[in-house]
C-alpha cells in the first residue's frame, strides 16, 4: 500500500472494474474481468508457494501471470517488478539490489513485446528476456568487479 499510496484511488485493493493497456487508441491487452481477479491471484500465489520450478522461472511466471491478471487500477508494472524481484531475493538475496526498473526502462519495446507474446499462452519469450537481462546485469558486475580489483592490485617496481 505504502508503494502506490497518493498514486491510485484504492492501493491495496483489487480493481472492481474493467482495465485494459492501451498504446493510443489500440488495446494491447484486455485484462481478465474484475469478478475473477482475487481467484486467479489466489492460485498465482498457491502456485507460486507450491511449485518446485527454478526460483529464477518461477519469478519469470509470477512476473509475467501477475501482468496478465493486472489486479490493480493501475501500478501493476511496478507491483510486479517488485515480486519478481522479491521471490529472487528469497533465493539469493543479491537479486534484491537487481535493477528490474532499470533494465526494463531501457529496453521497453522488447519487454512489452515479450509480454504480449505471453498474453497468447507462451512464456517462453518473456521468460528468455528476463533470464538475458539477469545475465546483462550479472555480466556487467563481474566486468566492474574484475575492473575495480584491477586498480588495486599493487603496480609492479621496473
Amino acid at each position: 500500500m505504502i508503494m502506490m499510496n497518493d498514486l491510485v484511488k484504492r492501493p491495496g485493493k483489487f480493481r472492481d472494474c474493467s482495465v485494459g493497456v492501451f498504446k493510443g487508441p489500440v488495446a494491447v491487452h484486455i485484462a481478465p474481468e474484475a469478478e475473477d481477479v482475487p481467484g486467479m491471484m489466489k492460485d498465482l500465489l498457491d502456485w507460486t508457494e507450491e511449485t518446485d520450478q527454478h526460483p529464477l522461472i518461477k519469478s519469470c511466471v509470477f512476473h509475467c501471470r501477475f501482468e496478465f491478471i493486472h489486479p490493480f487500477v493501475d501500478g501493476n508494472g511496478r507491483m510486479g517488478r517488485l515480486w519478481h524481484s522479491l521471490i529472487l531475493s528469497h533465493w539469493n538475496p543479491v537479486f534484491a539490489h537487481l535493477p528490474v526498473e532499470t533494465w526494463v526502462r531501457s529496453n521497453q519495446q522488447e519487454y512489452y513485446a515479450a509480454l504480449n507474446e505471453s498474453d497468447k499462452g507462451d512464456l517462453t519469450e518473456f521468460i528468455r528476456f528476463v533470464l538475458n537481462m539477469i545475465k546483462m546485469t550479472v555480466d556487467e558486475f563481474i566486468d566492474l568487479t574484475d575492473h575495480a580489483r584491477g586498480s588495486l592490485k599493487p603496480k609492479r617496481r621496473s
